[in-house]
């Protein structure tokens, strides 16, 4: 029995309990196509998602994208980057919200006024109630008296990730190393205690440092995401976790550990074949999924110019995906 805080006294009669209130389950958006509304765009609070892939394929830019998303749509989020550093995720986040290429935010160099202008209007769309199109028009239009008028928005957005000296000494922080399990799971739940955080996003979870360094890396795998999973169902958040694949044929299985995927509420990979990568696809599958009946893959467009990755409307079973892979696996060994 997960202790959670919320269990009760096993001596207690629980007929009341269950004969209370309504049967609704309080559900939560996970930041993956929310325009869409797939059985994937929300999930019940207290669930710890698995978001699975090869290298390349994906996983960052569409996690990325979902954390834009939930934030955006007024929750507190927590992203604990240990692949990317902030000067990385900042033009990827720019890119992605913009519709900028990438390149030209990097290079702060843009072929279209219109990208520069949403560049430019990016910034206030963090801090008030309005989205990317509407802040940049109004500043086309020598308006931002009317995006100063707008409500601040009051949920919280937090990135932990690597940072360069001038970018510590423009803030006047020094370095300080990325958490390890131990601070990072203290700090999730100091901010869940002070209602200051509704989802959190680590990206990878087999990167993040380990406190004991005698543990076998599956067994802090195994343990952390246990402990993080019992944090989502104490004050009612929910995680977000990615992690490479032990083999690309096989997109189901976590490498380092394969308890993870047992662990996790949902089960998500990114998986790709030589016709969808000449078509600019890649398939977003749905494994394990206890809210929902799961086992079936969404095509998408990932869009890397433009840091995006966007569903075109199509799934199939998940099984015929499967059995692709696998062929496509079988027919590069043969080679």
């Amino acid at each position: 029995i997960l202790e959670t805080g919320l269990n009760i006294n096993s001596d207690i009669d629980s007929r009341a309990l269950l004969s209370r209130g309504g049967t609704q389950i309080e559900m939560m958006k996970t930041g993956f196509f929310p325009k869409d509304n797939l059985e994937i765009s929300k999930i019940p609070i207290g669930s710890l998602v698995l978001l699975l892939a090869p290298p390349k394929t994906g996983k960052s830019l569409l996690a990325l994208q979902g954390f834009m998303e939930q934030f955006y749509s007024g929750l507190s989020v927590y992203l604990a980057s240990y692949e990317l550093p902030l000067s990385q995720l900042r033009a990827r986040i720019i890119s992605n919200v913009c519709s900028v290429p990438l390149s030209e935010v990097q290079e702060n160099k843009f072929i279209l006024a219109e990208s520069e202008n949403k560049v430019k209007a990016f910034p206030y769309t963090l801090e008030y109630e309005i989205d990317i199109d509407r802040a940049s028009t109004l500043l086309s239009k020598g308006l931002e008296e009317e995006i100063l008028k707008l409500p601040k928005r009051k949920n919280k957005l937090t990135i932990r990730a690597a940072m360069t000296a001038d970018e510590l000494f423009s803030i006047g922080e020094v370095y300080k190393p990325l958490p390890n399990e131990v601070e990072l799971l203290s700090e999730i739940k100091h901010r869940a205690k002070l209602g200051i955080l509704d989802s959190f996003w680590i990206d990878y979870i087999s990167e993040v440092p380990q406190s004991d360094s005698k543990e076998s890396r599956e067994g802090f795998i195994t343990r952390f995401s246990r402990e993080l999973k019992a944090v989502c169902l104490e004050y009612g958040i929910v995680g977000t976790l990615l992690s490479q694949v032990t083999n690309a044929a096989y997109p189901l299985m976590p490498k380092y550990s394969l308890a993870l995927g047992q662990i996790c509420d949902l089960q998500l990979f990114l998986a790709n074949t030589p016709e969808a990568l000449k078509e600019g696809m890649v398939y977003l599958g749905v494994g394990l999924a206890r809210h929902s009946s799961g086992y079936v893959y969404y095509e998408c467009a990932r869009e890397y110019v433009s840091q995006q990755i966007n569903y075109l409307g199509s799934q199939g079973e998940l099984n015929d995906l499967l059995d692709e892979l696998v062929k496509i696996h079988k027919k590069k060994e043969i080679k």
